[in-house]
């Protein structure tokens, strides 16, 4: 009876020892292990089993150098159960994982990755980002340099961070749109006198706004763009200081100045300006017409002057 009563206690013994778990489960972090399985610590023994492989010798209860799966988290390599291992991404990017910028990292545990530094872009903070074409201002962008398809007006930048092209244009293709004027194919349908101008013939430049070149103000008083002059308005021209020797000066209806009508070169030969003689020239005058019988007249030296003393 004790000998059964011994062999039931040995065969619990056996069974108990059989019961042991040789590992137990780690830690988890985002669905990815963070770190190799922890040995249990066996039975003291003579370090020897029927089960087990033959003891290292070393009793601390660590797993085995050689074990893949224990890895060495924080050496920036990928190895054993590591998800990730701190610069070592393998690959993975924010972009790559559905935000739009950011610098993606790695748990400490080396179990998964640290999404703190992803992020997506914000319309309205002042700074071009992603496929925002433009934030707050279009920068050094324009309607021309912009690829828009467009060669003038003013671009502008839209709340939604889109390029707003209501004013840009393109000369030539026949619509009037932008900052242009005109297309040089469509009638005008404005004149100089509509846009303020006295006079002349409106066209369209080559740039689709308006050709001013043909236009004029002149009849207003005052000497502007090509005028030479505008009633009494002479731009402070004198026929003296254009090298004339008399006359006063006078603007034409067409604002520009006649010299020859108006001012005097005396010694030319040829009555000017307010000459009434120009040595033998006396502008039709003789002796006759001024009361004698015959005779010549003669002129001063500064021809404004007849003298009649060799009529008779």
């Amino acid at each position: 009876m004790m000998r059964l009563n011994c062999s039931l206690v040995l065969l619990c013994a056996s069974v108990a020892t059989g019961c042991v778990e040789d590992t137990v489960p780690s830690d988890s972090f985002g669905g990815q292990t963070t770190g190799a399985p922890v040995a249990t610590t066996a039975p003291a023994d003579d370090g020897m089993d029927d089960d087990d492989s033959e003891d290292d010798g070393d009793d601390d209860g660590d797993s085995e150098s050689g074990d893949p799966a224990a890895g060495s988290c924080g050496n920036d390599i990928i190895d054993g159960d590591d998800f990730c291992d701190g610069t070592d991404l393998a690959g993975y990017t924010c972009e790559a994982l559905g935000f739009e910028t950011g610098e993606l990292g790695c748990t400490i545990n080396c179990g998964g990755h640290d999404l703190t530094g992803c992020g997506f872009f914000e319309c309205g903070n002042g700074e071009e980002e992603g496929d925002e074409d433009c934030d707050g201002t279009v920068g050094e962008a324009t309607c021309a340099n912009a690829g828009l398809g467009f060669d003038n007006g003013t671009l502008f930048c839209t709340p939604q961070c889109e390029y707003n092209t209501e004013q840009c244009g393109t000369c030539g293709d026949g619509v009037i749109q932008g900052e242009e004027d005109c297309e040089p194919s469509k009638a005008l349908g404005q004149t100089c006198q509509g846009l303020g101008l006295l006079s002349g013939n409106l066209s369209c430049g080559d740039d689709c706004r308006w050709d001013l070149s043909n236009c004029s103000t002149c009849g207003n008083g005052m000497a502007e763009a090509n005028e030479d002059c505008d009633g009494d308005d002479l731009n402070n021209v004198t026929c003296l200081n254009q090298a004339w020797d008399s006359g006063t000066l006078t603007c034409q209806n067409n604002c520009t100045f006649n010299f020859e009508a108006d001012c005097g070169e005396c010694g030319n030969g040829s009555v000017d300006g307010d000459e009434v003689c120009d040595e033998d020239d006396f502008d039709g005058a003789t002796c006759v017409t001024e009361g004698f019988v015959s005779g010549e007249l003669t002129c001063n030296a500064t021809c404004d002057s007849i003298s009649t003393a060799a009529c008779m």
